[in-house]
């Protein structure tokens, strides 16, 4: 297979990750246990995919993304704003390259006690044009405007 072919592949399969945990809490199902077969997935799609970012090497080594235990106390309900000034900003990626992405929204939500607001991006990388909100997990926020997880996903040390 091609490494475009590759790519479209790997993308699919993000893509079917959200799609699968996003049915599953929709449908009721366990949240803990939603999260956890995500992060499976997650887990091999790093092990066993050839756009994978790991090496040969790590991927030999590789034991799983280090994640923080699921606390339901950290799921918030979220207002989206979709009414905000589209600005782009620039990000460096390494010493060499940087990627721009552009505010496309805000969440407001109280956490213990506090008002707060989070930007949301689109990540100029992808095509241009923003797509269905059922096709990429932030955009499809916008319809939601229910439960939002600040849970974080990989604990960085």
């Amino acid at each position: 297979m091609s490494d475009y072919l590759d790519l479209y592949d790997y993308r699919c399969r993000v893509a079917d990750m959200y799609r699968m945990r996003r049915q599953a809490t929709f449908a009721g199902e366990d949240a803990a246990t939603v999260l956890q077969r995500f992060r499976e997935a997650r887990n091999e799609l790093f092990v066993k995919h050839s756009q994978s970012a790991l090496d040969v090497e790590q991927k030999r080594k590789f034991q799983g993304l280090r994640y923080f235990h699921y606390n339901p106390a950290m799921c918030v309900e979220a207002d989206i704003d979709t009414g905000v000034e589209p600005v782009q900003s620039s990000v460096a990626m390494n010493a060499e390259e940087s990627m721009t992405m552009t505010t496309v929204g805000r969440l407001h939500f109280t956490f213990e006690g506090v008002r707060v607001a989070l930007s949301l991006y689109w990540l100029n990388i992808y095509e241009p044009v923003l797509p269905k909100a059922t096709e990429v997990g932030v955009i499809s926020l916008t319809r939601l405007k229910g439960a939002i997880s600040r849970q974080p996903m990989v604990r960085r040390e």
